[in-house]
């Protein structure tokens, strides 16, 4: 929420539902076009991510687990 977030300027949402493939020509056009990485999360915020993904019920055991990897979470 930007009420809780003063360095949004409008209200953000995260995507926990199935991780998306993007090759890397996709991924290096986004990051041309945007000048580099699109915002940051909180590290706080980490839990309810971690919550909402890993209860989703379709991603599987081996995607959560690089999930967990890229999150930070032992």
């Amino acid at each position: 929420m930007q009420s809780a977030n003063t360095f949004l300027k409008w209200d953000s949402h995260l995507e926990c539902s199935g991780p998306l493939e993007l090759d890397d020509y996709t991924i290096g056009e986004s990051l041309i076009k945007t000048k580099g990485p699109i915002g940051t999360v909180d590290s706080k915020l980490i839990p309810d991510i971690w919550k909402a993904t890993s209860n989703n019920g379709r991603i599987s055991a081996s995607d959560l687990a690089l999930i967990r990897i890229g999150l930070g979470i032992p």
